[in-house]
């Protein structure tokens, strides 16, 4: 899928109109960065061949093409991930998730509250989140303005506590 996106830009790069009076070793070079296999050693070739191709190109362009030199150098190669799985992976991974900052569970203000047909609520919290409540419940009806806390549960589940203590299950929605 990239190969074709990259090969559709190429394309389309090198039938502009500032590039059609370009030589024919501009052509070649570019024939030469579709032998590349790495897609983004790749696009960086095609890139660094239109801008030399091409000097009038607006400054826009000279930050996209310094982020695309910047992924691909921090991107692992094809050779560097031949292997990668199992053990080997998952430490990375269990690594990673440790790094990231945890949360036990959420607490936030009720902005708006709708009803859906079967009697349900959605929330739309303070903190742009929208929770659906998976079951009608008449005992659980938040408020504008109140407090509630979202609880994970078990298997993946959560729980809209409001502060009178009541409980029902939700999933999020946005």
């Amino acid at each position: 899928m990239i190969r074709t996106i990259v090969f559709a830009g190429a394309l389309a790069a090198m039938y502009s109109p500032g590039l059609l009076a370009s030589d024919a070793d501009t052509v070649a070079a570019m024939r030469g960065c579709a032998g590349e296999r790495d897609d983004a050693r790749r696009l960086a070739c095609y890139d660094a061949k239109i801008n030399a191709a091409a000097p009038n190109a607006s400054a826009s362009s000279a930050p996209a093409a310094a982020a695309v030199g910047a992924a691909a150098a921090a991107a692992p190669s094809a050779e560097q991930n031949f292997g990668y799985r199992g053990s080997v992976a998952r430490e990375q991974i269990d690594r990673e998730e440790a790094a990231k900052p945890k949360i036990e569970q959420l607490t936030a203000q009720v902005k708006g509250v709708t009803m859906r047909p079967h009697g349900e609520f959605v929330v739309t919290l303070d903190n742009e989140q929208v929770w659906a409540q998976k079951r009608p419940d008449s005992k659980v009806r938040p408020q504008v303005g109140d407090s509630v806390t979202i609880k994970p549960g078990s298997l993946g589940s959560f729980h809209l506590v409001t502060s009178g203590g009541r409980s029902t299950q939700v999933s999020r929605v946005q």
